[in-house]
């Protein structure tokens, strides 16, 4: 008796995905635009500046991240208010899409100021700054792998596939100051993009 009340609470929860999937848009949209609009002058200009083609010194780099997190957690709160208003903003998929963004910003800022502190104990050179962004995009595929096979999107799985080639290849540039010009276009490539794209899904659907 058991395993068939589970094998109904299984079919169950498979038929509510399957519905979510087909009926209802993803909300995520307006954050992926926000954060991508200001992760991709925020990687340009750190890497203009460390390749001294800006006349500012590195400390202004610090300066110009934590305006980033700031102004992107500020903006976060506001768009998140909006949102929790929107219909279907409690489906399953949309709650399993918020958190896994929660959960990724949490990983990666966690990252990040650990190895602020790192650096500045001298317990890492300043290059570790660079590999915060291989770690974000590999948090970033599997944020997309996830809910891409949750919703079935073609563009969702293909943002996964260029997250974790972006991965890859900054990994390779840790020691580079492209590494940021490149970061870049990936997040455009992973965020922009794909945000754009939910938001056209959510018009269509509203």
């Amino acid at each position: 008796m058991t395993d068939k009340s589970s094998l109904l609470s299984d079919l169950d929860f498979a038929a509510q995905l399957a519905k979510d999937g087909a009926q209802t848009p993803l909300l995520g949209g307006p954050f992926q635009l926000m954060w991508s609009s200001l992760l991709i002058p925020t990687l340009i200009l750190h890497g203009l500046i460390l390749s001294e083609r800006l006349p500012l010194t590195i400390d202004k780099a610090g300066l110009l991240w934590l305006s980033y997190g700031l102004i992107g957690t500020f903006l976060s709160v506001r768009l998140g208010k909006r949102t929790g208003k929107k219909l279907g903003s409690n489906s399953l998929l949309n709650r399993v899409g918020a958190n896994l963004g929660i959960s990724t910003g949490v990983l990666i800022s966690a990252f990040a100021i650990t190895t602020v502190i790192g650096v500045g104990m001298g317990k890492l050179d300043s290059t570790a700054y660079n590999s915060i962004i291989p770690v974000a995009f590999g948090l970033s595929a599997l944020n997309h792998a996830v809910l891409g096979g949750l919703t079935r999107k073609t563009y969702i799985r293909a943002s996964a596939v260029i997250a974790g080639a972006m991965m890859v290849i900054t990994l390779l540039l840790t020691r580079e100051t492209a590494i940021y010009f490149v970061a870049a276009l990936g997040v455009f490539l992973t965020m922009t993009l794909p945000g754009y794209l939910e938001m056209r899904g959510e018009s269509k659907n509203g």
